[in-house]
């Protein structure tokens, strides 16, 4: 049975290293050392997958073409929103495994939940949990918004009731940025 070696490269850089045994090795040609060691160490082509660079996804025809999709296009939000809306009739149903593919190749393992593999069959929404995602961040965007405008408010000598006033925030988010701050309170 034949083995063939794959390296697969997903920076976000191109590739720009050897694509040979010898390259990697600096072997110099001209060199005694060089012809010697090529008398016994065959050279070696490397098969070299470089994500963010594959020109036609439509010549991969498994998952293997949606996983590459998203790492390519994971550098540009808006080309990976579109990417997935192109493609939502997969990424509304996809299996565990490559689910798990995606978190950990796209370094989401703390973003994205994690599913307990039950059956084969099982499918996940990638799309809906994307949209958790975003959600996610618009709320934690919101909150650092709003504590940051109560943290200028408490160091412009604003009182406490003035701030819950006019932010709507309650007395307890106020004490947590002060509390962060070392702020004393100015009831």
């Amino acid at each position: 049975m034949p083995v063939l070696t794959l390296v697969f490269y997903y920076d976000l850089k191109q590739w720009d290293g050897a694509q040979d045994l010898y390259g990697m090795f600096g072997l110099n040609m001209q060199t005694e050392e060089g012809r010697i060691l090529c008398k016994y160490v065959p050279n070696y082509r490397i098969n070299l997958v470089d994500v963010g660079n594959i020109s036609d996804l439509g010549m991969f025809h498994t998952d293997l073409q949606q996983i590459l999709g998203v790492l390519k296009y994971r550098q540009d939000k808006k080309e990976l929103k579109d990417y997935i809306y192109e493609n939502r009739d997969y990424f509304a149903g996809v299996d565990v495994e490559t689910y798990q593919a995606l978190r950990a190749f796209l370094h989401s393992e703390n973003m994205l939940k994690d599913f307990a593999v039950s059956g084969k069959e099982e499918r996940i929404d990638m799309c809906q949990a994307l949209e958790e995602l975003y959600q996610d961040g618009v709320r934690e965007g919101r909150e650092e918004g709003v504590s940051l405008i109560v943290l200028n408010m408490l160091k412009s000598g604003m009182s406490v009731s003035d701030i819950k006033k006019y932010t709507g925030v309650g007395e307890s988010m106020i004490a947590q940025v002060q509390k962060s701050m070392g702020i004393l309170i100015h009831k």
